[in-house]
């Protein structure tokens, strides 16, 4: 009975994980992914009914059908909804937004998945003056300001003539640092 609990509790822990974490990053739910929830709750409940009869083979088989439906909601539906968790496809996506190939630099948020979304040539500025600099070079430009630089950034744009146009504001939760982040896109076309 112990050993069905655990089957039990391990899909009901990590898919309260992904309820918690979607709800408190993205304020919604996975809502694709709530239908193969359910049936993994009666699954597992039928491998509880088949271990308490003594039927281990039954018990078996409806663990492996409740560990592909975990699998096949987690990873395609609920862990797809975690927009949160995708910091540089939005960067780059809003970058795109501004122009089909921007020159990209970026203050304070240096994910290597960037790199490859956004172009080999990403600048990474040190400083708010250095990323207000790339903004006044020509052609259509790009800078990501994470919310720790603001200051010194917004100090350092009051010295430009033109002033970039702030596109939105990235909100999300960086794994690679462990940590929610604001991120400003900048540009100047």
């Amino acid at each position: 009975v112990a050993t069905a609990c655990l089957v039990l509790i391990v899909p009901l822990a990590l898919m309260g994980a992904i309820l918690f974490g979607s709800w408190t990053l993205d304020q919604t739910l996975p809502w694709p992914a709530l239908p193969g929830f359910a049936l993994v709750l009666l699954v597992t409940a039928g491998v509880i009914a088949a271990f308490r009869r003594f039927d281990i083979e039954g018990a078996l088989w409806r663990c492996v059908l409740a560990s592909l439906l975990l699998t096949a909601s987690v990873y395609p539906f609920a862990i797809e909804s975690l927009r949160s968790l995708k910091l540089s496809p939005r960067l780059a996506e809003a970058a795109r937004s501004v122009c089909p190939d921007p020159a990209v630099m970026t203050l304070g948020y240096r994910e290597p998945s960037l790199v490859f979304l956004t172009g080999t040539n990403l600048g990474m500025a040190a400083s708010g003056q250095q990323a207000a600099d790339f903004l006044k070079q020509p052609g259509c430009r790009v800078a990501f300001v994470e919310k720790r630089f603001a200051g010194e950034f917004e100090a350092a744009l009051a010295t430009l003539p033109a002033k970039p146009r702030q596109v939105t504001t990235i909100r999300g939760f960086n794994l690679n640092g462990g940590r929610k982040l604001d991120i400003a896109v900048f540009a100047k076309e």
